[in-house]
């Protein structure tokens, strides 16, 4: 339920860019236990990472809809997200 803002990168190296832009991508993310040691691994070494892609398979619904409705909740739970800005990508049945 945070409000969260953040900076894009530079489109091009200026003399007051810090140099290249730094992605982790992560897919398949759900909400399980492997779920969760992602993201603390994640969060624990955030150092240097600009930007997370996620690229689709969010949820793992398993016609639980609610399971889409907590997925954002869940990922409040890290504190990278608070820090690092979050793109989704969809794909596959991250579509649905």
């Amino acid at each position: 339920h945070a409000v969260r803002s953040f900076t894009t990168a530079p489109v091009y190296r200026t003399a007051t860019s810090s140099g290249p832009v730094t992605f982790a991508i992560v897919g398949d993310l759900g909400q399980f236990k492997n779920s969760q040691k992602t993201l603390e691994h994640m969060r624990d070494h955030c150092e240097g990472i600009n930007a997370v892609v996620l690229a689709g398979d969010l949820a793992y619904t398993d016609y639980d809809h609610r399971r889409w409705d907590t997925f954002f909740d869940f990922l409040d739970d890290y504190s990278i997200f608070g820090e690092v800005p979050l793109m989704i990508a969809t794909g596959n049945h991250g579509t649905y």
